[in-house]
Parts: C-alpha cells; structure tokens; sequence
C-alpha cells in the first residue's frame, strides 16, 4: 500500500492511497476535489466549515447545506458503497478481513465532499474453493477471473464487460496487446513461483515462512500445484479502494412566473346563451442545472513469493460532469360557459376543465414557445458534459494518462414510459413511475481509456421520481375585481354580469403545477486490471446524494413556461363571446433582458465557427452554465438591496464564456488539421514504412506480406484519427505504428525461419547425398 501522509499537529493523518509520480490528473481547472495530488491533501487544502461522520448521517440522511436540504440516503443505500461493503465483509471473517474502512463527509464553501476509503485481504484458500468465490462475490467483492485465450476474447467483445472494444479493428488490436503483455507477465510470474518453490526446499527460508504463516498454512501452500499456487498469490496481498465525491452548494432552479394583468376590453360578439371555451394550451416548467466530481483509486498488491518480490498494480478514473436539466409540463384547458336569465334577474357561471398531456411539437409551438426551445416537444430537455479520465501505473507495462471531454443529449437513451424524454405529466394524486437508467452507450472517457491490460469506462446514470400534489389556475372576475383559485378539473365559478349588457368579463391565468421531483445523479464506473491469465473487475455504481427539490421552493410555485402565454382574456355575454391571449412570462427585469441578449448573441457569434457536433454542443454547454451563474448571482442579492440591473455584475463569468468558446472553437480546427493531415500523410507515411521493413525482410514472400500491410496503414490511421480526434497526427502515426509492428515483426521473424529452415533443408540433403565418384587416374 502506498504510504500515508504524514501525521499533522501530532495525530495520525487518515489513511489514504498516494498516486505513483507518473499518474497525474489531467482535470478541469475550476475543479474541486478531482485533482492532481492524495486526497486527503487536497480535501485539506480546501476551507473546511465542518466534519461530519459517517454514523451521524446515518441517523440523519438529510443535511443542511446552505439553502439545499441534500438526501444521502442513496448513497447509504447503495450496497456497493464502500462502508456497505465493508459492513458486509466483517459479517464474514473467514472470506476477508478489512484492514481499513473510514467515511468522512466535509462541509466545504464549494459544497459537500464524501470521502471513502476501504481496505481489506481476502483470506487464504477462498479463491480456490468454488463455493466460497460464491459467498465472497455474493459480498460484493470478487476473486480474479481467469482469461484464457477464448474467454478473453469473448470479454473484449461483450459490451456488458470492462474489457469491451467496440471497433472490431481495435478489438483485434487490444486482444494482441493483452496476450503479449500476459505472456510477459506469466513469464516474469514463473520465476516468482519458481523462487517460492525454493524457499520450501530450502530449510532456513521455510521456518521464516513457518514463522510468518504458521505450519498448516505453509504445508497447504506447498501441496498447491503451479497453477492453484499462482490463483492464490494473485488474490493475496491487501486490496485498497479509496472514493471521493463532490455535490456542489451551489444550484439554479428556474421557473417562470406570469406577471399577466387582467382585461375588461369591450369586444365583438357573436350570439350564444351557452359557450364552450376554445381550448387552450398552457405550459409550465423550470431548469435545474450543477456539477458534480467524482474519482476512485484502486491499488492492488500481490506477494508472488509471500515474503518479498511485491508488485503493485494502480488504476485510477476520474469524472467531473455538469447537466442543464429541464421538465417542461403541458397543461390543456377547456370549460363551458353558461348565462342564465331568472325574470330579468341574470346570472353566469363557468366550468373549468384541465389535465397534463403528453404534448407535441405543434402543441408546444401554439403556447407561444420560440421555435429555438421547442425541442421536438420533449417533456424533458437534458444536456449533459463531462470531463473524464483514466490513469494507471502496472507493472511490466508502465504507466499512462488519459482524459476526454464529451457532451450529450441524455434523452435519446430515454426508455418506457419517459422514451426520447416523451411522457404524460403525472395528474394531481399521481405519480410516473420511477426512471433509472444508465447510459451505457456514452462513456465519458470516450473509449480512450482500454489498453487491452488495463482499462476503465465511466457510464452517467440517473433516478428520477415524479408525483404531482396539485395542479392550479386563477381565475379573475374582472367584474367584481375578485380572484378564485382552480384547484380542481370540473369546478364551477360563479361570474359577476354587467347590468348594462349583461356581459361577463374574467381572466384564467397563472398555470400552477406543484409536483415532488427528486433526481438522483450517478455513475458507473467499471475498472479492470489484467495480471498474466488473471482479470480483476471492479464495477461500482455511485449514487450521488440527492438533488430533492421541495415544491414550492422557498415559497415558489412552479409556473408558467418563460416565452409562453401565461393568461388567456374571456368576454361573454348572451349576445355572443370572444377570447383573446395575455401576455406572455419571462424575466422582464432589465438584467434578465439583457443576460437573454447575450446569450442570443453568444451562440449567434460562436456556433458559426464550430466544424463538428462536439464543439457545438460544447458552446451551447458554456451558454447554459454562464447563463445559470449569471442568474445565481442575480438570486443571491440579499432581500434587503436592489438587485443588480445590468449583467456587468457577472462580467466575469461572461469573460470565462468567451475564452471557453474561443478554446472549443480552436480545438475543432485542430481535430479538423489532424483529419485532414493524418489523410494527407498516408501516402508518405507508406514510403517512408516500406524503406523501413521491406529490407528487413529475408524472402519475397515477406515482402508481398509486409507491403500490404503497409499499404492497409492509412486507412487504419484515418479510423484511429476519429477515435481520437484531438490526438495530432504525428502521435496517431505512432499509435497506428505500434498497432502494426507486431504484425510486420513477425512477417520479418517468419521470413528469416523459411530462410533458415530452407538452408537447413539444403545442407541436410547436401549430407545425405554421396560424393561424385572420382575416376581413376591414368597412369602415363
């Protein structure tokens, strides 16, 4: 295990696992906690405001934190939470034994951290009974897996399984790279194994291990065959996974609010004693928008000869992922008005009906709602991006780093009742059922992180529950200047009638959609290490604490969609009727008008530019994320002073936004250049390899082989290019040069064996063949 960091003021520092020199963490700058560095120091380097253990948020899942009330209990409930698995374990000490299991949450200005380190062995003979791999893996830890040749072929080719490589190209690639590195391996594993049979033999050497172990154990060990022997030694040694999370404090919840007046405008009208109301669409909603971190270190030791020759394999993934998430709630409303006349004393009443509804685009469009924000009529709007990455130290195969960027549109991978983000808002008294998916198709590392040995993916995920307590409308007696509030489908209001015309005028306005909405952030992060023959799998699903939005928050209602109509103006007498819309909502307020310009303006200026989907998506994720800072800030000014009126409040912010975009905008040039280079080089790139290897080639066999092969590299470039767009195409070349070289080696090795088998062939028949008889000499 790596050694600790130091103690501080005289106590004992946590435990935690100390990353090799050579992995360093390629994150974001504005990151929090996923860092380059140990944990523990960079928790510490952060202002801490509190500590809270483990036990008491099992007591009380829900903590305070700022003016968010975050829920752990899907975190407590996980039962793949390190402190659960740990739990799980000491229930059963004759499988393991865990060496270290500490949870720590920490209150920081940027919001909350949970830290979580577990550390254990498993115990000797377990990963050789059958029955007892079952009881341990039942426990949510699993012994190694042994890969022969067709088995590891079939978990490269298994999208359920970490080793998975979709491109058949490169499976083929990594499935040669992981044979190559496993012969290296059990080579090197031979030897340990052959020095541990020599310490048995060896008198002096077995009373240390007698000593260390104790007689019976050492006597099973010995009696141990080679390949039952190296099945143990792999799954011994100590197991160490360390877990940090970050859940930001800071959260922008929209929602629009009608700011509608009310109407007595004198109207045309048309005859009629009895009306139905046309029917009307309304439409409300809100946007949640935060960003999470999340990295999980895992070190594995192995004793291949008990005492001494340990080796230490290190893997670590990390993802910070941000998401603009919206819920939009289509409302349709009709209703009957009716006039009565009682001896020339009238009366009016109207019968409001309404329900949520699954709506289309066209339904979406008559709400008033710009075309740029109808989104094919989607309930739910989720964008999504990420910065990931991987890095690992191992040994006889060295070390590497990697990270990606990725943006998505989460409701393509939408399924059942909520598919491509499509669904019918729950009525008052109802709930959807729950959504749980994990997007198994989208993995934030972008496939960079499979090195056939040593690999990871990280898949986003997410819970969600929707029940609605209450659906409303007001409805204003413009006659008698009263409000009634709708609090049902079918209710009747009474109307006030003028004396002189007998007219009714009201207003219905103000759609209220109160529902519980909890969402639930995750990950799945899968991680596999490759030891000779031997696959270590560790797949965690993590559950963020959740996002619980309480409805009304902090006193406000979910309401009216910005940009949509909001009231809906009725003049009916019996003469005839007429309906007219109000005005639409919005944030009308100098600052919100401004900060909209900007961002019309902002995508005005940078989508232009962009060359491909990525850079797109990125701008339109820097636009989101500016626009929720902005109106964070707007939010924040305390209630007892004016609020900001112009958007230079957030100048900075915007500044950020622009170099974001200019950075987006030259990163797609330069995946355009490297396409475009990596295309153009082939050519050179085949002269210059066939200068290389066709002189190394000892028959013309070799070189037939050998140029085509070199003649298949720029195609093979062109593909590994669009697997790593941001790789220039220098280090695609040597990519693809490294994919190639065992296959031209071994053209070359073969060549020089029919050469050399050839030469033996003829020497052996020059042997067999008897001497050309000498005639006799003639004597003169």
């Amino acid at each position: 295990m790596a050694p600790a960091a130091a103690a501080q003021s005289g106590a004992a520092a946590p435990r935690q696992i100390v990353p090799p020199k050579e992995v360093v963490t390629k994150s974001p700058t504005n990151a929090v906690v996923i860092r380059p560095g140990p944990s523990v120091n960079i928790i510490q380097s952060l202002k801490v405001k509190r500590q809270i253990a483990l036990p008491s948020v099992r007591s009380n899942p829900v903590v305070k934190l700022q003016a968010t009330n975050v829920d752990f209990k899907p975190v407590l409930s996980n039962p793949r939470a390190l402190f659960n698995v740990a739990d799980t374990l000491r229930a059963a000490p004759q499988l393991a034994s865990v060496r270290t299991d500490d949870t720590q949450i920490y209150e920081v200005e940027q919001g909350l951290v949970v830290r979580s380190l577990l550390a254990y062995e498993i115990k000797p003979g377990v990963c050789i009974s059958a029955s007892k791999r079952a009881q341990l893996a039942s426990r949510g830890v699993a012994c190694a897996t042994r890969l022969d040749p067709t088995k590891r072929a079939e978990a490269f080719a298994n999208p359920n399984d970490p080793h998975y490589v979709a491109d058949p190209t490169e499976r083929a690639n990594a499935i040669a790279a992981a044979s190559k590195h496993s012969a290296e391996t059990s080579a090197a594993i031979d030897i340990d194994i052959a020095d541990l049979r020599a310490r048995f033999a060896n008198p002096a050497h077995k009373a240390e291990l007698v000593a260390q172990l104790g007689a019976t154990e050492v006597a099973r060990l010995q009696g141990l065959d080679d390949e039952s022997l190296k099945t143990e030694m792999v799954n011994s040694g100590e197991m160490a996974i360390e877990e940090v999370m970050f859940i930001p404090a800071a959260d922008k919840l929209d929602n629009a609010r009608n700011r509608s007046g009310n109407s007595k405008t004198k109207l045309p009208v048309i005859k009629s004693n009895k009306k139905q109301l046309q029917t009307t669409i309304f439409l409300t909603g809100f946007t949640l928008g935060r960003t999470y971190e999340w990295r999980q270190r895992v070190e594995k030791s192995i004793k291949w000869c008990i005492a001494g020759c340990k080796k230490t394999y290190y893997a670590e993934v990390f993802a910070g992922f941000n998401y603009g998430f919206g819920l939009r709630f289509p409302i349709k409303l009709d209703g009957t008005y009716k006039h009565t006349d009682n001896g020339g004393k009238s009366s009016a009443t109207v019968t409001v009906n309404y329900a949520p509804f699954n709506g289309s685009t066209q339904d979406y469009a008559a709400t008033g709602l710009p075309a740029d924000k109808l989104f094919e009529g989607k309930e739910i709007v989720a964008q999504f991006g990420a910065h990931a990455g991987f890095g690992y130290k191992i040994p006889f195969y060295g070390s590497l780093n990697v990270d990606a960027k990725v943006g998505e549109d989460f409701t393509k991978g939408l399924e059942g009742d909520y598919a491509n983000g499509q669904f019918t808002p729950p009525a008052p008294g109802q709930s959807m059922p729950p959504l749980i998916k994990t997007f198994s198709d989208i993995d934030l590392i972008a496939g960079r992180a499979n090195f056939g040995v040593v690999g990871a993916k990280v898949f986003p995920a997410v819970k969600a529950n929707l029940q609605s307590d209450d659906l409303s409308f007001t409805l204003r007696d413009n006659v008698l200047g009263t409000d009634t509030p709708i609090n049902a489908t079918g209710q009747t209001v009474n109307l006030g009638v003028e004396a002189n015309d007998q007219t009714s005028s009201f207003t219905i306005r103000d759609p209220i959609y109160n529902l519980g909405f909890l969402i639930t952030p995750g990950l799945v992060g899968r991680v596999f290490i490759d030891v000779s023959v031997w696959s270590h799998n560790w797949d965690w699903p993590v559950w963020f604490p959740q996002l619980a939005v309480k409805l009304p928050p902090d006193g406000v209602d979910f309401a009216c969609h910005e940009d949509t109509v909001c009231s809906r103006n009725y003049l009916y007498s019996p003469a005839g009727a007429i309906e007219t819309t109000g005005a639409k909502a919005g944030e009308n307020t100098p600052f919100h008008k401004e900060l909209a310009a900007w961002s019309t303006a902002f995508e005005t200026k940078w989508l232009p530019q962009c060359l491909d989907k990525k850079c797109k998506t990125g701008i339109k994720l820097v636009r989101l994320n500016t626009e929720l800072e902005a109106k964070q800030k707007y939010d924040a000014a305390p209630a007892n002073t004016p609020k900001p009126v112009s958007i230079a409040v957030v100048q900075p912010s915007l500044d950020k936004a622009e170099a974001s975009a200019a950075t987006l905008i030259q990163e797609s040039k330069d995946r355009q250049v490297n396409k475009e280079t990596t295309k153009k080089a082939g050519a050179g790139w085949v002269l210059i390899y066939k200068a290389v290897w066709l002189p190394k080639c000892a028959d013309q066999l070799c070189k037939t082989n050998v140029s085509a092969l070199i003649e298949q590299m720029p195609a093979a470039a062109e593909v590994k290019q669009k697997q790593f767009p941001d790789e220039g195409s220098l280090q695609v070349q040597a990519k693809v040069g490294q994919d190639f070289a065992p296959k031209l080696q071994k053209e070359v090795d073969d060549s020089k064996a029919r050469v050399s088998q050839q030469r033996t062939r003829d020497n052996d028949t020059r042997t067999a063949s008897p001497p050309p008889e000498t005639p006799p000499s003639r004597k003169p």
